[in-house]
């Protein structure tokens, strides 16, 4: 049996600390591997305009500059480095990276630098449209109206020094690490959705350190320059995450419960070599900073294969206005009313294809300073021409002369500047279009499927369900109006749970979204009893997604921070103001 294999991870979608390389290097575990995540809805946007413009781009620079900064330490060292930061251009990543290792002579020409091709599918998607169906609806990509390149989420390969990907699955650097270490085979799906839960939780970052962590108040004294995670993956999949001693951040059951719940639809998690079924995940702290992933199952892969396809929306822009004093309401309203009939013309002749006026802030009564007794009003709009995006900022801007007491923009005015955007498609592709190959040492190694899968029809549904066996809300006590956040995001208390499961009802989310409610289209419930936990997948919120929402929340990562602030009736016997979470 060999022993259990240390995969780092050193980004998380946007590169982080550029030190993260070398600080994994150089920590007390020697690593055996590591990964990183460079892209993201986000991101992944803005590679490909830069890929457009000029083709010999496309890849992350991001990745470089942090490479650069510990190409010696990885030079010198025998440890594996498997990565997405290819983008639409892995081959040019890999130019760039082997003139970075030459600069350290023999060990660093000796290091062998794989790339892989496949995951782009514009090709198909252009020749076989009608054969592309929508993730959720559908319809075929024939039917969609704008003009896209596609990206495929699809499983990585292993067996070079340096393993450089495009868009793969986030989970798979870990998975194909872990196997290639092991010698795990592709039906032992047990193994492999041990190790998809392990990429998951990893593929954030310092996330599962501390990063975006509702209990950060817990830890302010070294809540900063927080440390990566690390993966300790056995021969039999289980695994232990844990991060560099010297490093800042903490590793908890709550930590590690809220990353591994990010981005999931439910308890069954796609991925293109296994699903894992996360029905009964649960985790046990085995020291300090060392939490064991236990009670994951795999199930055979799905059929189909995710694609995204990214289309060309238009452009544009936005200006920042920000109301003092009182009467912030009735700014908002007043300028907003000006501000749409100014665009009325445009509006009605569909050249300006989205307006919105947005208020953030309120009236504060006896502020201490101005800054306290500040808004934020946001005009943010949408057109078809860069002209249109152009004339619309003008006259959104020239309406502040005659506009409410103390009205004054931001005066950087370059965001209202046209910027073209895209819009997001998420589709499925059958696996028999999809070619991959491996580019390694001057050879071309067409990557052969053994793998056992699950056919479309008899894929495991996600379940969405209201609270079973209900306790009436009343048997839980008296009560005392509090925020909901005050009690809710530790999941240790048994009965502070059974009320949790029970108030948290697909109705009662929706009161407590109140006006954003209208955003959401649809939502699926369901919960993870060993995690204490209620999820929820909210359709729409996020409208047509992160390049092109009109949302400033573009991510939706302050979606729980918001409902966390909402005032509930908490039961007396959960609450004490003092010992609040």
């Amino acid at each position: 049996m060999t022993r259990p294999v240390l995969i780092g991870n050193v980004s998380a979608a946007t590169g982080d600390r550029l030190d993260a390389i070398s600080r994994m290097l150089t920590g007390t575990y020697k690593v055996d591997a590591l990964v990183g995540d460079w892209l993201s809805e986000m991101n992944l946007s803005w590679r490909a305009f830069e890929h457009m413009k000029d083709p010999q781009k496309g890849y992350d620079e991001h990745f470089l500059q942090s490479f650069k900064l510990a190409a010696e330490e990885f030079a010198s060292q025998n440890v594996k480095l498997v990565v997405n930061a290819g983008a639409f251009n892995p081959r040019g990543l890999v130019v760039q990276v082997e003139r970075i290792l030459a600069q350290y002579g023999d060990k660093g020409k000796a290091k062998v630098v794989a790339w892989i091709e496949g995951d782009n599918v514009e090709a198909q998607c252009r020749d076989h449209p009608e054969e592309i169906r929508h993730l959720h609806d559908g319809t075929s990509l024939k039917e969609w109206k704008l003009q896209a390149p596609g990206e495929l989420l699809g499983p990585l390969q292993e067996g070079a020094d340096i393993v450089i990907a495009g868009r793969i699955t986030d989970a798979s650097p870990v998975m194909a690490l872990a196997a290639w270490w092991h010698g795990w085979q592709q039906h032992e799906l047990d193994k492999m959705a041990q190790a998809l839960a392990a990429g998951h939780i990893l593929e954030c970052g310092t996330y599962v350190t501390g990063g975006n962590f509702s209990g950060f108040k817990s830890a302010l004294s070294n809540f900063f320059d927080l440390g990566h995670p690390i993966a300790q993956i056995s021969d039999d999949g289980t695994t232990i995450i844990t991060k560099q001693p010297c490093d800042n951040g903490y590793i908890t059951v709550e930590t590690m419960t809220c990353q591994i719940l990010y981005e999931i639809q439910g308890p069954f998690y796609y991925n293109s070599d296994v699903i894992a079924d996360l029905t009964n995940i649960s985790f046990t702290e085995e020291g300090p900073d060392r939490i064991r992933i236990c009670n994951v199952r795999g199930l055979p892969a799905p059929e189909t294969l995710k694609v995204v396809l990214q289309g060309h929306g238009g452009y544009q822009g936005e200006l920042a206005f920000h109301p003092t004093g009182l009467d912030i309401k009735e700014k908002f309203e007043s300028f907003k009313l000006m501000t749409e009939r100014i665009l009325k013309d445009d509006l009605v002749n569909g050249d300006l294809t989205l307006l919105e006026c947005q208020l953030y802030g309120s009236e504060v009564i006896d502020p201490r300073s101005q800054r306290e007794a500040t808004a934020y009003i946001r005009i943010f709009f949408q057109g078809k021409t860069e002209e249109v995006v152009r004339r619309a900022g003008v006259l959104a801007l020239s309406n502040y002369i005659q506009g409410y007491p103390g009205v004054m923009p931001n005066l950087d005015t370059r965001l209202a500047q046209p910027k073209p955007f895209l819009i997001l498609w998420p589709g499925v592709i059958s696996r028999s279009m999809v070619i991959q190959t491996v580019h390694i040492k001057d050879r071309v190694i067409q990557v052969e499927e053994s793998m056992p899968i699950t056919p479309l029809l008899e894929l495991p549904k996600q379940p969405s369900y209201e609270p079973t066996s209900p306790i009436p809300l009343p048997n839980f006590g008296p009560t005392v109006p509090a925020p909901l956040g005050h009690v809710v995001y530790a999941r240790k208390q048994l009965k502070k749970w059974h009320w949790l499961r029970n108030f948290l009802s697909s109705a009662m989310l929706r009161r407590l979204l109140a006006h954003d409610a209208a955003r959401v289209r649809k939502i699926e419930r369901c919960e993870f009893p060993n995690l204490r936990v209620v999820h929820f997948v909210l359709h729409g919120i996020l409208e047509t997604g992160v390049g092109s929402t009109a949302v400033l929340d573009s991510l939706g990562k302050n979606v729980a921070e918001f409902l966390r602030a909402r005032v509930v009736d908490i039961p007396s016997q959960f609450y004490n103001l003092k010992a609040k979470i």
